[in-house]
């Protein structure tokens, strides 16, 4: 939007600033886009006039943004530990030890905390929410190996898988997240050396 502001004595008697503003009135739908997809569309109300200053202004239509979601199962394989890098330290003797997850989730269409964060959400190169997974697996994997030594959870393999689901789920319950865990593995341990990096792969 444009306004003209109050002429002046000068030459070029005209300038024009930019303003910018949301009306209070945002409204979300959630639409089918395809067989394998949804949208969340935003449309966002113009501006009222009693809301601006005085002045002269170019009207500017209804704004619509469209968010488009994987609509089935998706699949992340991820090393979950106290950060993104091999760096920090994880377990409770300071060891750098990642949890190596494959979780299969899905984003609810019509669950509130879509609405809330939906750039967050958007998946591009990324599959669709992997950043909000990842920090919630990165803060999980820090909270459920942070309880043991290096040693004791590779011994307790079983139940580290365990807590890390349970861990997992109830840090996107309580973020309200659009996310359903429908699948969960823990697939072994990762751990870096001064030299090397080294990956433990759970045998039954």
């Amino acid at each position: 939007m444009l306004q003209a502001l109050k002429t002046s004595k000068h030459k070029w008697p005209l300038r024009i600033g930019a303003v910018f503003g949301l009306s209070a009135l945002t409204y979300l739908t959630v639409v089918p886009v395809g067989p394998n997809s949804f949208g969340l569309k935003l449309t966002f109300n113009n501006v009222s006039a009693t809301d601006l200053p005085s002045g002269v202004y170019f009207k500017v239509p209804l704004v619509q943004q469209l968010y488009t979601y994987t609509r089935g199962p998706i699949t992340l394989e991820y090393s979950a530990g106290g950060c993104r890098t091999y760096l920090c330290d994880t377990t409770a003797d300071h060891a750098a030890l990642y949890a190596r997850l494959r979780i299969q989730y899905t984003i609810q269409p019509n669950h509130i905390g879509l609405a809330m964060r939906p750039l967050t959400n958007y998946g591009i190169i990324m599959p669709d929410g992997w950043w909000e997974m990842t920090d919630t697996l990165n803060a999980s994997g820090s909270a459920v190996l942070g309880r043991r030594t290096m040693q004791e959870n590779m011994a307790a393999f079983e139940a580290v898988a365990t807590e890390l689901k349970a861990d997992i789920e109830d840090r996107l319950r309580q973020n309200n997240s659009p996310f359903k865990v429908e699948n969960f593995e823990l697939l072994g341990f990762r751990t870096v050396l001064p030299t090397s990096t080294n990956a433990y792969r759970h045998t039954p």
